[in-house]
Formats: structure tokens, sequence, C-alpha cells
């Protein structure tokens, strides 16, 4: 048996002075240290508020000479745990996402063969009145998530042939009536100015010839008929009394000048319509008749029209004086149905259930976790670690 001296039972803290173990662990690829910060969190909790106060093992205590002895320690360890360590991680880890219980996948197949015939008669006899009342406003709305966009191009042309002829005879009466009289109005004011700088011209000659007789009449008192005074004329009564003007070779002119100027202060027309005004107008006996022929050719070039709705459009109905009402009356009505329906069902139907099958993985787990040792995965490392590093004892 080796001796242990009192020398060697020394806290583990004396003998780990830095106070890292974990973090020794690091490239073990341990699933639950994955980083040097994680494992200094591990280290904090194990030596300051746990094991750090323990006597150290009598392994720790003769290995504390050699050098690196606490990777030696931390691969003894993780020699002897990995495998526990790993599937128990692996089981906590599936307790949060819930995979461990996709545990099941059935397929069930159903085999079709039967025929459902379905036959009879129903009879419906209504009497009486049907009213159906509709009362208040009844609003629709139209959108338009997107903008509503339609679009019409033409190319090249197209060529409208009219050679229609139309006759119309008779009369035709267009009447126009002013129920209220409609008055037109116009105010004038300022003033404007005529210039007038023509001249005029005239050659030749003109003649001129009295014939006949003029005879003077007249009337006496509270009489109504005229007696001839006297009569005077040319002498050759056949003939009559030429005069004649020449103008000469020049002609005579006449020439205007000057500015004619008018003057409007507040001037206000008004005229007012009122009655009925009747147009008449007659085609002769023949009519009158429209012809039209030739062609009509319209010709587009990239001709393109876009008609773009946006926003909402809404209706509305009102249903005033209480509503509406749709009245049906029945008098001794009867509707008869026959009924004859065969249905078949043949090939195979496959269903395919995934998804977690309970009670098998339950009954393990409470199994599991009933132990008190079990409840925490932290507190089941540092138990481990300290079998290997540490007495059950305080400094």
């Amino acid at each position: 048996m080796i001796a242990w001296n009192q020398a060697e039972m020394k806290p583990l803290d004396e003998f780990i002075e830095d106070g890292q173990f974990f973090s020794h662990m690091v490239n073990s690829n341990l699933s639950f240290i994955p980083d040097e910060t994680v494992a200094s969190y591990l280290d904090f909790e194990y030596f300051l508020n746990r094991s750090g106060r323990k006597i150290a093992a009598p392994i720790v205590a003769r290995m504390s000479d050699s050098d690196n002895f606490v990777d030696t320690l931390a691969s003894i360890v993780v020699n002897r745990f990995k495998p526990k360590w790993e599937q128990l991680f692996q089981r906590y880890s599936d307790l949060e996402t819930k995979s461990l219980l996709d545990n099941i996948s059935i397929t069930r197949e159903t085999l079709y063969g039967k025929t459902i015939t379905d036959s009879g008669e129903s009879e419906t006899t209504k009497n009486g009145t049907e009213t159906h009342t509709l009362a208040g406003e009844e609003q629709r709305e139209e959108s338009y998530p997107q903008d509503r966009k339609t679009t019409r191009e033409i190319q090249g042309g197209w060529k409208d042939t009219d050679t229609t002829s139309r006759t119309r005879t008779g009369t035709q009466d267009v009447t126009e009536s002013f129920p209220t009289p409609r008055i037109s109005s116009k105010a004038t004011s300022g003033s404007y100015a005529d210039a007038d700088t023509t001249s005029t011209t005239r050659t030749g000659s003109t003649k001129v010839t009295d014939k006949g007789d003029t005879t003077s009449s007249t009337w006496g008192f509270n009489s109504s008929t005229a007696v001839k005074l006297n009569k005077s004329g040319p002498d050759n009564a056949e003939s009559g009394l030429t005069t004649e003007t020449t103008y000469g070779a020049e002609g005579l002119k006449d020439q205007r000048g000057g500015n004619i100027t008018r003057t409007y202060n507040q001037l206000t027309e008004a005229t007012t319509e009122s009655g009925t005004s009747k147009l008449s107008t007659t085609f002769g006996e023949n009519g009158l008749k429209d012809e039209n022929a030739g062609d009509v050719t319209r010709l587009y070039q990239n001709y393109k029209d876009e008609v773009k709705e946006t926003g909402t459009k809404r209706l509305s109905i009102s249903f005033p004086n209480g509503g509406k009402t749709d009245e049906l009356s029945f008098n001794n009505r009867s509707d008869s149905e026959t009924m004859s329906k065969t249905s078949s069902s043949t090939g195979k139907d496959t269903h395919t259930e995934v998804g977690h099958r309970y009670k098998d993985y339950l009954q393990q787990y409470l199994a599991i976790f009933s132990s008190a040792s079990m409840i925490d995965f932290l507190e089941i490392i540092f138990n481990d670690v300290d079998s290997v590093i540490t007495l059950p004892i305080f400094a």
C-alpha cells in the first residue's frame, strides 16, 4: 500500500492555482464545452462555488511536480466520462427540441372495392306567401390591390366604306320653348374708332327719263274721296323727259377721310325670350335626298391608348321607404325530386403517419429523470470530476 503523507493533503485550488480545469478540455470535442468562454464559466462555478476548497485526490498531489499535469488530469477525466457525458448531453438537448419524440413513421394503406347506391323520392309542398325584406343601405366595394391597366395598341389602319343614301320627305317641325323667360344681357363700356379712307370714282354717264303725268289731288272737308287738283308732265308723254349726266374722262371721285368715334358709357343691352318658337321645314314633293359615297380611311401609326385604375370604387344601394320587399306566392305548389346515385370506390389510398409515439419514450425518460442525481446535467459533470481529482473533505 502506498503511503500518503500529510503534506499532500492540501485543497485543490492550492495545486491548481489558476483555477482552470475545464479550460484544458476545450480541444477534447465535448459538445457542452464549445469554446474558452463556456469553459471559463464552468471553471468559475466549479472552483469558486463548489470544489476549490476540497482536499485534492492523491493523483493530483503526486502529479503536481510534473509539467502540464493539469492537461494530463483533464485527459484522464475526459477519457473516462466522455461517452457518458455525450449521450447524456444529447438527451438533454433532445428534450429542448422535442426531436426525441419523433420516433415513428407509419404507413397505412386502404384498399377500396365497394359500391354505394342511393335512390328514393322526395316531395315538397308549399302554400301561402313568401316575403323577403331588405332594409337599410347595402354597400359594395371594389378595390384594386394592384393598379389595373388596360392597354390597346393598333398597328396599320382600317378602311370604312359608306355608300348609304337617305331621303327625307314631308315636313319637319322643330319647336323650342322657354318654360321660364330666358334673358340675355350684354354690357359694353369703353369706346372704339372707325377710320374710313376709301375713295369712289364714277366714270361714264347716267340718263334719267321722266315719262307720264304727275297728278295732284285734294280732299274736301269731312270727305274720304280725293278730287284731282292739277296734272303736269313732259311735253312728249311718249318719249318722256330725259336727263343725262356725263362724268368726263377722269370721272367723278368721291373721297372720304377722317375717323368716326363711338363711345359707350355703361351701355346695357338686354334681350328677353319667352313663349314658344317653332321652325317648320318642308322637303317638297320629291323630298330631300342625302347620298354618301366613297371611302373613309383611318390610318394608325404606333397608336396606343392606356387606361389605368387605382384606388377603391364603392357602390351604395339604398332601400328607402321601409326597404326592398320580394313577395312570392304559392298555391298548391308541389315539388318532386327523384334521386338515383351510385358511388364506386376502387384502387388504393395510402396514408403516411409521422410524428410522436409518446408512450415508449416518455416512459424511458421518466425512468431516467426520476433519479435525483440525474436532474441537473452540470451537477452530474461536477460529481464525475470530483470523483477523480478531489476527496469529499473540505479543508
